[in-house]
């Protein structure tokens, strides 16, 4: 049998299911990256701040966690919008982060951590005790064209599905786990319980189940849709139609992998700011690895302008001697960057393999 199906059911009849041959290979894929990762990033320190970036840097706010923590402290100037939503992430990451059990009393908690204080008045008015009483339309990417939730007079069916796969978990290892997870995520995405938050608790309800398996390499997920958030909704509305989760769930195979293989890059340089290790994550996203191209991606964090990101971003790395200037374009004005080789590790990562021992600067 080619395809694996679960339980899971849309509306249309259809069951969601994957073809096990194509997922079968990247799990070996996969695994050969894991049995050389080092996963002692992922602590509660690590976890909270860069989880919160991320996962809010999809729905488009990019907001640094210790940063807004200062303002808050030390200010009330702060919008109330974006104060609410980071105090609201904070407090469902900390909840998840004492691994309760997910039931729908504890999701509907979680839930109300990080919709407190944000959601619209006709919004909290069709609001049951559990999930909204009122049709919901899902907009693709800002587009004039959107998709509907499941109709409110089923949703509490559909989400009892849910609570049902969770409880009968078949997982026989870390992989299955986080390919459970992203069927989690993508099922609640499709249900869409609620008026507002539903990616956001999609995302934060399948970190929670790694949590509570100990999955944790796979808790960057985040990041991985970050960097690709175009293709990730093209292939969450693809798989709506036809209930076939094989392409989104080798996306997140391959781009999890991908973001594995970078944090082993970045583990093998010392004394980088998290500022820091985001502009070498940023780097190594890049297709075409200039000076102006990383910082016009850095710039989706749209803090600085992209000359004194340059400035105050990329040249002190390059000063450093982690990144370094290896062609001008004269063309453009602009320079071909690479990451100097003595931070490389033996690490497959894309279309080529970076093979040096680790080194230490001097």
């Amino acid at each position: 049998m080619i395809n694996e199906y679960t339980n899971l059911k849309l509306t249309n009849g259809r069951r969601i299911h994957y073809n096990k041959l194509v997922i079968e290979k990247l799990k070996r894929d996969i695994a050969k990256t894991l049995s050389n990762y080092n996963i002692k990033r992922h602590t509660k320190d690590f976890f909270i701040p860069v989880e919160i970036y991320y996962n809010n840097a999809i729905e488009g706010y990019y907001d640094d966690y210790k940063e807004i923590l200062e303002e808050l402290i030390s200010s009330t100037s702060l919008h109330y919008e974006k104060r609410n939503r980071i105090i609201n992430s904070f407090n469902a990451y900390d909840y998840i982060l004492q691994k309760p059990e997910i039931t729908k009393d504890n999701l509907k908690h979680l839930y109300d951590l990080i919709s407190k204080d944000i959601l619209e008045e006709s919004s909290l008015k069709n609001m049951g005790e559990y999930y909204r009483n009122n049709g919901v339309c899902i907009i693709n990417n800002g587009l004039f064209d959107f998709d509907k939730g499941v109709d409110e007079d089923k949703v509490e069916e559909y989400m009892s599905k849910l609570y049902t796969y969770l409880d009968n978990d078949t997982s026989k290892d870390k992989i299955d786990e986080f390919i459970r997870s992203q069927i989690i995520h993508f099922y609640f995405v499709y249900i869409h319980p609620y008026f507002d938050g539903n990616g956001r608790t999609a995302r934060t309800l399948s970190m929670w189940y790694l949590l509570e398996k100990e999955s944790y390499p796979f808790l960057l997920f985040n990041r991985a849709i970050f960097l690709h958030k175009h293709e990730y909704l093209k292939l969450i509305r693809k798989a709506r139609k036809t209930g076939d989760l094989t392409k989104f769930l080798a996306f997140m195979l391959k781009r999890v992998k991908e973001e594995l293989e970078k944090d082993m890059i970045i583990d093998n340089i010392e004394y980088l700011s998290e500022n820091e290790k985001r502009v070498i994550e940023y780097y190594l996203s890049l297709d075409n690895k200039t000076i102006k191209n990383l910082a016009s991606f850095y710039n989706r964090d749209p803090h600085l302008s992209i000359n004194k990101t340059i400035s105050e971003v990329i040249m002190p790395l390059i000063d450093k001697d982690i990144l370094q200037i290896t062609k001008e374009l004269k063309e453009t004005n602009d320079f071909v960057i690479e990451l100097n080789p003595k931070y490389i590790k033996e690490v497959s990562y894309g279309p080529r393999t970076y093979r040096k021992i680790n080194q230490r600067t001097t």
